[in-house]
């Protein structure tokens, strides 16, 4: 497992076992383990290589570390107390970690280095899980207790760190991604009927389900602990604000709010002992938080992509905002054949079947090119403060029986209805517009493993609390956003993406404080007639060049229509007569689909999503059969 992390951490190595029979812990080394390991006094030194240990054991931890927070030995993880009582391994970083040493070196903690993991150690040990609501961060954590045994087990606010699970045959099997599970040799590979059901429709199983049986992902904001009793259920310590009572301030006091907020979000960001550079694609987002980390770090380096044959406006905006501020602009031209031969590693980064392929796989091999390890994102910006077109659409719903029809109607038309809607009708035009493939095609198309399903639901008995009241349609679009498209796809996926290259992604909009703030905002704040984001619009008209503001938004995305057409294309039918042959998916499903292939009009979504699972289930095949059994 340890040696399917080594993208995810190619700095150092290090283990540790223990078990219930009273024996202490006992850290181990690997062939990247940093050599200080040994020599070290510390409690965490090394007793000796993993390879070589043949005891009987009970918790087994492994860690890959990607060096940005005190490079020396003294970050190097499974980290342990001086008492050598509580081991964690840990992913991520606390941003507030300085001023959390200061309170607990007032309590009388002692410290023997400067790493943040070292923090949100002994916070566990002072103050248990209640350490949690003192971190501003992105994190999955675990900790042993040696003298308990018992495993705690806890991810961030946002979900921002992956932390997926598997529970078989009285194992408890953890990592950062499920590759490595797989790799465990304990978890056979075999889809999830209702995960993988589910992202046909949205291209990844909403979670905590997966499209792997019996991998589960833990849910953000919540932790649990593990032991000779099994599972405890999952304990939330914060949830995504809903029904916020409302902060009332004109624009200009709500902008400047939000400058503050986000200048903070951003300095806490650039906080790193290697260099810290930008993604800046020209579009609003990741172009004010470049400029913001510009003025903070003057001579940072920002990341463009541009590809051949596609329009150029998103480029001139983002080089006239650099030419603005003392940012090393970086841009690199793609051809399409060149963006193509990454197909296969691009389906693995995304671990689960989805309907395109990702620039930020582009992007983030770019960045590693140059050296870089830590990389700013302007994710966020869109879901928080309403910036998809589609909340133009979310007006006061008209009255009496005009209200009525523009509810039926919306239901039946869906992403291209123009009526306004109750709030409880916003899931379902929410369905309709994010939608690939829609419950009757499933059920057309799979075979009866998949018949007691519906994807029409899903999200909003998921997601959406019952109490307290949303506020109006904009908070419901907003918060489906913020648990889908922000907590299941994105952060998922950029993780992996940027991980696969060493790089660990920050992203400031996503900082609690900012999210709740947004979350206390007046819609009229972020939707008007003609404008949307318009408290970000008005943050960013300080920093970013006008053409960024002017400019249509495009999302950050490739040429998929014109890539299936021509240079995919042969590549889409082979993949599709693959998957033709699998009991899966019913071959006049695919062969439908096939067909459409071949016309001049195609849906660029539905082609992609099923050739991706095809792609899918060869690459974890292929994963599965190479992965040794667990008694090997």
């Amino acid at each position: 497992m340890g040696a399917a992390m080594r993208r995810r951490g190619p700095d150092d190595e290090g283990y540790m076992v223990a078990g219930f029979d009273g024996s202490a812990a006992h850290a181990h080394t690997g062939p990247d383990s940093i050599g200080e390991v040994f020599s070290t006094p510390l409690a965490f030194a090394a007793d000796g290589h993993i390879e070589a240990f043949d005891g009987e054991a009970h918790v087994f931890l492994a860690h890959r570390r990607l060096s940005i927070r005190d490079l020396s030995v003294t970050g190097h993880q499974p980290m342990c107390t001086e008492d050598g009582r509580y081991w964690i391994v840990y992913n991520g970083e606390v941003y507030n970690s300085d001023r959390i040493r200061a309170s607990l070196a007032a309590t009388g903690e002692t410290f023997f280095g400067t790493s943040d993991t070292e923090v949100v150690l002994r916070a566990f040990r002072r103050w248990g899980a209640a350490c949690l609501d003192h971190f501003n961060g992105m994190f999955a954590f675990v900790v042993w207790d040696d003298r308990e045994r018992t495993l705690f087990c806890a991810r961030d606010r946002l979900g921002i760190k992956p932390f997926h699970f598997a529970v078989l045959d009285g194992l408890f099997v953890f990592a950062s991604d499920v590759k490595t599970i797989l790799a465990s040799g304990t978890v056979p590979f075999e889809p999830d009927p209702e995960g993988l059901y589910h992202a046909l429709s949205f291209g990844i199983a909403p979670r905590p389900l997966t499209c792997f049986s019996p991998v589960r992902a833990m849910e953000s904001g919540t932790w649990m602990t593990v032991g000779a009793h099994g599972l405890s259920p999952p304990r939330r310590y914060w949830s995504q604000p809903y029904g916020a009572p409302q902060t009332v301030l004109t624009d200009a006091r709500a902008a400047e709010r939000l400058d503050v907020l986000l200048e903070r979000s951003v300095r806490r960001r650039l906080v790193a002992d290697t260099q810290v550079a930008c993604f800046m694609s020209g579009g609003v987002d990741s172009t004010l938080i470049t400029a913001l980390a510009a003025r903070e770090q003057p001579g940072i380096t920002a990341f463009t992509l541009a590809f051949e044959g596609a329009p150029e406006h998103e480029l001139a905006s983002a080089r006239a905002t650099a030419a603005m501020h003392p940012i090393n602009h970086v841009v690199r031209w793609y051809r399409p054949e060149e963006a193509i031969k990454h197909v296969i590693a691009m389906t693995l980064c995304y671990e689960e079947p989805f309907y395109s392929l990702s620039p930020n796989y582009l992007i983030a091999k770019l960045v590693a090119e140059h050296g870089i390890k830590v990389v700013l994102n302007g994710l966020g910006g869109d879901e928080l403060f309403g910036g998809y077109a589609k909340y133009r659409r979310l007006r006061p719903r008209l009255p009496g029986p005009v209200g009525r029809l523009g509810d039926a109607l919306l239901c039946v038309l869906g992403k291209n209805a123009r009526f306004a809607m109750r709030p409880e009708l916003v899931p379902d035009f929410y369905f309709n517009t994010a939608a690939i493939f829609r419950d009757t095609e499933k059920h057309a198309m799979l075979g009866p493993r998949f018949g007691g399903f519906s994807s029409q639901h899903v999200l909003s008995e998921m997601y959406l609390p019952t109490e307290p009241m949303p506020r109006d349609n904009v908070e419901v679009m907003s918060h489906l956003d913020m648990r889908h498209l922000v907590g299941n796809h994105h952060l998922y996926r950029v993780d992996q993406f940027t991980m696969h290259f060493s790089i660990e992604g920050r992203f400031p909009f996503l900082d609690h404080e900012v999210v709740e703030f947004a979350a206390s905002l007046p819609s009229s704040h972020k939707v008007r007639p003609g404008s949307l984001k318009h408290i970000v619009r008005s943050v960013a008209q300080r920093y970013i060049h006008r053409s960024c503001l002017d400019m249509e938004k495009k999302g950050f995305s490739l040429p998929m229509r014109e890539w299936i057409a021509g240079p995919l294309r042969r590549f889409c039918r082979e993949s599709l007569a693959g998957l033709r042959e699998r009991a899966l998916v019913k071959a006049e499903a695919v062969d439908a689909v096939a067909a459409e292939l071949e016309a001049e009009h195609f849906r660029p979504a539905h082609i992609w999503m099923l050739v991706s699972l095809e792609q899918w289930l060869r690459a974890f095949e292929d994963i599965a059969r190479r992965a040794p059994t667990f008694h090997d």
